[in-house]
């Protein structure tokens, strides 16, 4: 690749920062890097609500914690835009536990969110599954969810839960993995550098993709990665917004050629496809000379002349004794010259002289 190349590129996606360093530079850093550019997100802000998205069809999914961490469900709409241009537009919510928004007071300001509308804080000190669950019911009676991506590591129960409450509805699992997280997450990071993921200034997910970063492996393969357990960061809604993009962008798989009336299998569906309807079936004996077609009829085969086998006679005589047959003595192989009779000299010039002649 271009050295020139390489440089906007890690200009552009901040994540590529570190392969530039240590394949070019030979500065080895972390793998573990900034993702998203704060000015790239911030322009894929518009205003729009829930009601404004309410009926359209979407792809839901669930991060959910397990202790006293906060949790995201996150829902993706594919959309068009104004100039008509295909877009998908985000709306993600939070829920965290009282105890652990009180004893981060002094270092977040969890109120604040809750009284933007974009975060629920649940009594108590871990976060209780059937308040998630009576937010996905809201969800699907709003809109027309399609599937559900979970974490199969703490959300197995709820994804059961959809399943048998709403069995339209594809519920996906979603391994915690570079190799499923690779696809979407290169999409995720695609649509924000074009401006095709919108979000609707949620300020708790924008404080979430300022500090988002990923792992990125040798082959460029990108995950988020979690910030550690005593950190009070957290990229919740981003991981949840890329599982339901995971299912948002994947293209349809493509129907087989056996359902399609149309296609052409066979030499003779193609012939009759390009307008030719003088094709003979299996056994019409095709069209003559005569017919004006220009074909001739086929040659017949000549009768072999009947042998004593097909008439039934004894090969070894009429009277001969029932037992074995005596056996013919093999001979060696003899080449056409030597089976055929030898022409004297003075034969073989009148031979040629007549075939010269005619």
């Amino acid at each position: 690749r271009d050295l020139v190349q390489d440089i906007r590129d890690a200009i552009l996606a901040p994540s590529e920062m570190p392969n530039l360093l240590r394949l070019t530079y030979g500065i080895w850093d972390t793998a573990v890097s900034p993702w998203l550019n704060t000015g790239d997100w911030d322009s894929c802000g518009e205003d729009y609500t829930s009601e404004d998205l309410a009926g359209c069809e979407c792809h839901e999914a669930l991060d959910l914690s397990l202790t006293g961490d906060m949790s995201a469900v996150a829902l993706i709409f594919p959309q068009t835009d104004d100039a008509g241009r295909a877009c998908y537009r985000q709306l993600v919510h939070f829920w965290i536990p009282e105890k652990t928004a009180n004893e981060r007071a002094n270092l977040i300001d969890y109120r604040a969110w809750e009284r933007a509308g974009v975060l629920t804080i649940i009594p108590g000190a871990v976060i209780a599954f059937s308040d998630i669950r009576q937010a996905l019911a809201e969800y699907h009676e709003r809109f027309a969810v399609t599937s559900f991506s979970y974490d199969p590591m703490y959300a197995s129960d709820t994804a059961q839960w959809v399943q048998e409450e709403y069995p339209g509805i594809e519920v996906v699992k979603f391994a915690q993995n570079i190799m499923t997280y690779a696809g979407p997450t290169a999409e995720f990071e695609r649509l924000v550098l074009g401006g095709g993921l919108r979000h609707n200034k949620n300020p708790l997910l924008t404080w979430q993709a300022g500090h988002c970063k990923v792992y990125t492996d040798s082959n460029r393969n990108k995950r988020p990665t979690k910030p550690k357990p005593n950190d009070i960061r957290s990229i919740d809604g981003i991981t949840a917004g890329i599982m339901a993009l995971a299912r948002a962008w994947q293209p349809p798989d493509a129907p087989s050629a056996y359902e399609d009336d149309e296609a052409l299998f066979s030499a003779e569906d193609i012939l009759q496809a390009a307008g030719d309807d003088d094709i003979d079936e299996p056994g019409d004996p095709g069209e003559t000379a005569e017919d004006g077609h220009g074909g001739a009829p086929p040659a017949e085969t000549p009768a072999r002349a009947p042998t004593a086998k097909t008439l039934g006679a004894d090969p070894h005589g009429a009277n001969a004794e029932a037992g074995p047959r005596p056996t013919t003595p093999k001979t060696p192989c003899r080449s056409a010259s030597e089976e055929t009779p030898m022409l004297d000299r003075p034969a073989q010039a009148s031979a040629k002289a007549v075939a010269k002649a005619a």
